[in-house]
């Protein structure tokens, strides 16, 4: 099975209506609207059984992650937009005029969702035959 990862980590950053789920037969990464998750309809949930469901990065995760990226920065001041209802905005318009930590909080968040993915995949016990892209950029 080739896992799309791009995909996956997208699914792991979603918010909003719906769930992603992997089908584990070959990889594809499949987006459920609400209807599809609540309906009465038997035949479509058999669709969603086969998959296995992927629960967006928590809250809490995203503000650990804000709190961690302040820290690793050195600037204390920018912690508390871990607080605020949306973590990684805040910290984005608190970065804003400073390219340089814009560029430095992207590429730790886009790292971090990368880790969060292949936990998922290891969690989940799937096996994918090809190695995530950003692990192949690497050798």
């Amino acid at each position: 099975m080739r896992l799309n990862w791009l995909d996956l980590v997208g699914a792991l950053e979603h918010r909003g209506g719906g769930q992603y789920g992997v089908d584990p037969a070959d990889g594809r990464v499949r987006f459920f609207d609400v209807h599809e998750l609540e309906s009465d309809d038997p035949r479509e949930l058999l669709d969603t059984d086969r998959y296995l469901m992927v629960d967006p990065i928590t809250d809490w995760t995203l503000q650990s992650w804000v709190t961690e990226f302040a820290k690793m920065l050195g600037k204390p001041e920018l912690a508390d937009a871990a607080d605020s209802a949306r973590p990684t905005r805040e910290i984005r318009h608190r970065l804003a005029g400073d390219s340089a930590g814009v560029a430095a909080w992207s590429d730790f968040y886009r790292s971090r969702l990368q880790d969060a993915a292949v936990a998922w995949a290891s969690a989940t016990g799937l096996v994918p035959e090809n190695l995530p892209p950003w692990s192949e950029q690497d050798e």
